[in-house]
């Protein structure tokens, strides 16, 4: 049995970066079960995120796709957390009408590689020491570039955070909760393992911008809400019902890590900014009223 791993069509060509989701297919050149059957990512019980290489996997996002002849073709999401060559697997995926298991190895599907750029063989004359005459104060020049960068640097921070808020004021509520859950990608590309404090940021930050995502689409008012009390009164909208389970995975392994009760691994913080992507994205009344038009 021969199996291969590639990018699914909607992320070929492209080179992802640390955070990003991908769709990867598995081709597998033996028919294994019927086309509409289930496949799942082989994980200890209770997880949703297998790490396999440089991506981390979502166990139940295993999809069966149509495949020519006698082959069988399944695809998947995955997040990026390391850069570097793309490597994934080992994996091992379970058909859950007929219980066949399938060892995929590990593949190396791309890369992500990133340089530092080379310096110049010669310093530009630019640099070189000029010819002095009159006697230049080459202490107090120095502290006057200084002075000008430091300034000319506050003011592009200060432009750039005008010219986001002028461009956040014109996003839609949906538009405004993903380009929030995007900035908290920077938790998932650190390079070390999260502190308690930084998780506890990042936990505070997450809950928030689900809380005022749905205060807006549902029409509701959260801030005296328990998580309890939130998801029963989800409950209660039918757009929201369906993934008020997948809601409550989320704030419950918030609270779970940030008292201790679980550990923090590295699959943690990206399986949560997928899940409350997917959970912006499937309950959005916006995109549901732009799509009936």
């Amino acid at each position: 049995m021969n199996v291969v791993v590639n990018l699914a069509p909607d992320s070929a060509g492209k080179k992802p970066d640390v955070g990003e989701v991908l769709k990867l297919q598995i081709f597998i050149d033996e028919k294994i079960g019927s086309p509409g059957d289930g496949w799942e990512i082989d994980a200890p019980q209770g997880t949703l995120w297998q790490p396999a290489g440089s991506v981390t996997a979502s166990v139940m996002s295993v999809r069966s796709q149509p495949a020519d002849g006698n082959a069988t073709k399944l695809e998947f999401e995955a997040m990026v957390h390391q850069p570097g060559p793309l490597f994934v697997g080992p994996l091992l995926v379970r058909n859950q009408v007929t219980k066949a298991e399938v060892e995929v190895p590990q593949v190396n599907v791309g890369s992500i590689e990133t340089f530092a750029g080379e310096k110049p063989k010669e310093e530009p004359p630019w640099l070189q020491p000029s010819v002095g005459f009159g006697g230049w104060d080459w202490t107090l020049l120095g502290l006057l570039l200084a002075v000008f960068f430091a300034l000319a640097l506050v003011g592009v921070r200060i432009f750039l955070r005008k010219l986001r808020s002028h461009l956040e004021r014109n996003l839609t509520n949906t538009e405004r909760a993903l380009h929030a859950l995007a900035n908290l990608q920077k938790y998932a590309r650190a390079k070390k393992p999260l502190q308690l404090e930084e998780w506890k940021k990042f936990s505070f930050e997450l809950a928030g911008i689900l809380r005022k995502y749905a205060d807006i689409n549902f029409h509701m008012d959260t801030r005296d809400m328990t998580d309890r009390e939130l998801l029963v009164e989800l409950r209660t909208h039918s757009t929201a019902a369906p993934q008020v389970n997948l809601l409550g995975n989320i704030l419950g392994t918030i609270t779970e890590v940030r008292y201790g009760r679980k550990e923090l691994d590295a699959s943690v913080v990206p399986g949560l900014l997928l899940d409350s992507r997917k959970f912006v994205e499937t309950t959005s009344l916006e995109t549901r009223k732009e799509e009936k038009r």
